[in-house]
């Protein structure tokens, strides 16, 4: 009895085995590697910021540029539209390791960010309040030199 027990154990091992070894599924070619596909993604967010600081303000009239950045970036990486759909496709199915890219991505974008010396004035109270006396000096200034014959 003991023994067929045993047996049991056993081929549940190896039945185990079998089916996590499966589970194991070979990444497509037209998939972008997560060092590449956290590159890609990086640059991809930055012309999103772009988008929506210069192209925002200015309307659609350069909404055409921004297309260009997305050919362009998707030709710097070799990669087709279609083969970034797969990608998705594919680490839709693998999220840990997608997580794992995008906080990446994120920590990234951030140091980035931090790097910046203009988004930091508006963490500081006395340099912003400068900015805004600078502006409204100039603004003044303008507005004086239109108005005087």
């Amino acid at each position: 009895m003991k023994r067929r027990k045993n047996c049991y154990i056993f081929l549940c091992l190896i039945v185990l085995e079998v089916f996590s070894s499966c589970r194991h599924v070979q990444k497509p070619d037209n998939v972008m590697d997560t060092v590449t596909l956290r590159q890609f993604l990086r640059e991809a967010h930055l012309i999103d910021s772009y988008n929506e600081v210069v192209v925002g303000r200015k309307g659609d009239s350069l909404g055409f540029q921004v297309d260009a950045a997305y050919d362009s970036l998707l030709a710097k990486y070799h990669v087709t539209s279609a083969d970034y759909d797969s990608t998705l496709a594919y680490y839709a199915v693998h999220h840990k390791e997608f997580m794992e890219v995008y906080r990446r991505v994120s920590d990234d974008l951030k140091r980035t960010a931090d790097s910046l010396p203009l988004l930091h004035i508006n963490t500081n109270p006395a340099q912003l309040d400068m900015l805004r006396k600078a502006q409204s000096a100039q603004t003044d200034s303008a507005t004086a030199k239109t108005v005087s014959p």
